[in-house]
């Protein structure tokens, strides 16, 4: 068996050693609250409890005690008959040690890590160390790295090489190839550091730069996205537990580490309202009916609209579209999936979805040049670039070229709320500030949802 205290280079992490047994708070001159010792213990001798699997832990102020026995833990808020009698230890230990022995004597070590409470997970891991098999051991282990919110410097160096050593060539644990470098973010939130490029807690990093965005944003605020390079052969390890793509790494091996320059709602919203962009996106939005959507509260329904049309008037905004071309923009915003019928990649509802504008009579514009800039931006926001220059010609407009940077701010537009399906590819932007639009686009997605 493999010694916790040996394993952990940073003792906090250590949950096991911070319970001290109710017997010895019983001798205690000052006990804490909620604490009727003597009360519990014509309770515990009726249902066959033994006091000894009862703890305190003074560092959990809303769970101060827990019932731990076996490979099950129950975490209770006082020590005292009427919180026994509700929360029922015995009964919750039959069934959380009855599951729990059903994945081990299955040998299904993945999901006894997922069933087993979070504060159990590693030491347990250890006392089964031997018994969990030699190609099981690296994936079970960042398994438990990743959901119990562990950091690479909570641990022995010595161990993490000892785990690394159970990694396979095949292991889905390693990335890429030995000399390649990888591009990996870092979002944080703002209640962390101002810049993770030389804090020892900085190890978890992600591959996926939507993720790096959601944990940037996580608290609803202003956070900090960061961007670095890393040696495929430094990378400790790849988890996608969570879909997340996490890379594990030691600091000193990320290198170019550097802000990405972003801006919050906050940070502009004051002078949104000042520009009138702010009563234009509500003028604009009374005009939405949930009826000309086949599935208004879908994920190209009313909720994905608003978000576009807001992201069409924050970007004409910061790149100093005339009022005239914003007006195409967010017209072309408000109509541009009315015709989509599927959720699914559809290269022609844009197309369906003019038709559908003309059959409703919601075409706002006589005037041919403005008319046939709106035809374009609907029909072809849902095709590649090349395809969308290829079909210029066939535009009736003054000046094609015009249209074609419209045409780039409304993809734009669209593509930042490709992050409500953590899929926004950030090399696609193709505005100078869209790119700085990535915590904007999450923080409507997470406030605009109807």
């Amino acid at each position: 068996m493999v010694d916790l205290e040996n394993v952990l280079a940073n003792p906090k992490k250590n949950y096991i050693a911070a319970l001290t047994p109710v017997t010895v708070v019983a001798m205690m001159k000052f006990r804490p609250d909620r604490f009727r010792y003597e009360d519990c213990l014509p309770y515990l001798a009726e249902h066959d409890l033994a006091v000894s699997d009862f703890y305190f832990n003074r560092f959990e102020p809303f769970a101060w005690y827990v019932y731990y026995k076996d490979y099950a833990m129950l975490e209770l808020p006082a020590f005292n008959p009427r919180t026994l009698e509700s929360y029922q230890p015995a009964r919750t230990y039959e069934f959380e040690n009855s599951r729990l022995q059903a994945c081990l004597d299955a040998e299904d070590y993945l999901s006894f890590f997922t069933l087993i409470n979070k504060r159990l997970a590693l030491k347990t891991y250890l006392a089964l160390f031997a018994r969990i098999p030699d190609p099981e051991k690296a994936d079970v282990f960042w398994y438990i790295f990743s959901r119990c919110g562990y950091r690479l410097e909570d641990f022995d160096p010595a161990f993490i090489v000892r785990i690394r050593q159970f990694m396979t060539e095949g292991s889905s644990l390693k990335c890429g190839t030995p000399g390649e470098y990888l591009d990996i973010y870092r979002g944080q939130s703002a209640d962390g550091q101002e810049n993770p490029a030389h804090q020892h807690w900085a190890t978890s990093w992600t591959l996926d730069i939507n993720a790096a965005i959601l944990h940037a944003t996580r608290l609803l605020t202003s956070g900090k996205l960061y961007a670095g390079r890393i040696p495929c052969e430094k990378v400790v390890a790849l988890i996608k537990y969570r879909n997340e793509s996490e890379i594990i790494a030691y600091p000193d091996d990320i290198s170019a580490i550097h802000e990405i320059p972003q801006l919050s709602y906050a940070d502009i919203e004051a002078d949104l309202q000042a520009a009138g962009i702010l009563a234009l996106n509500s003028a604009y939005q009374q005009r939405l009916k949930s009826q000309y959507f086949h599935r208004p509260f879908g994920i190209h329904g009313l909720a994905h609209t608003k978000r576009v049309l807001l992201h069409c008037l924050i970007l004409s905004f910061l790149e100093r579209i005339s009022p005239a071309d914003t007006d195409v923009l967010c017209n072309a915003a408000l109509y541009h999936d009315i015709g989509r019928t599927n959720d699914n990649y559809d290269p022609q509802h844009g197309r369906e979805s003019y038709k559908k504008l003309l059959a409703l009579q919601l075409n706002p514009y006589s005037e041919v040049d403005s008319s046939e800039t709106l035809r374009f931006l609907m029909e072809n926001h849902c095709v590649a670039d090349h395809e969308a220059l290829d079909l210029l010609p066939a535009y009736q407009v003054q000046d094609p070229v015009h249209m074609l940077e419209l045409y780039h701010v409304f993809k734009d537009a669209d593509g930042l709320d490709r992050i409500r399906i953590m899929d926004l590819d950030v090399k696609q932007l193709r505005t100078a500030s869209a790119p700085r639009m990535l915590l904007i686009a999450r923080q409507l997605y997470q406030n605009i949802t109807s």
